[in-house]
């Protein structure tokens, strides 16, 4: 999950933080890791990979 603190899906998405990893990313727009070359839609969606890879390893290893 992802957001940006003016996103009006903040809050649910906040909320969801404690079950979730999350990246929130203070003054960005909703859909704002799309932009290609902007530094914090970079880093948020390599974290996501870092994340997916992470969990989906896990599940194919059992």
């Amino acid at each position: 999950m992802r957001t940006g603190s003016r996103d009006k899906m903040w809050s649910s998405i906040l909320r969801f933080t404690f079950k979730m990893q999350t990246a929130i990313k203070n003054g960005m727009w909703h859909g704002f890791n799309w932009e290609e070359t902007l530094p914090e839609a970079v880093t948020t969606r390599q974290a996501a990979w870092r994340f997916i890879n992470q969990y989906s390893s896990q599940a194919t290893e059992k």
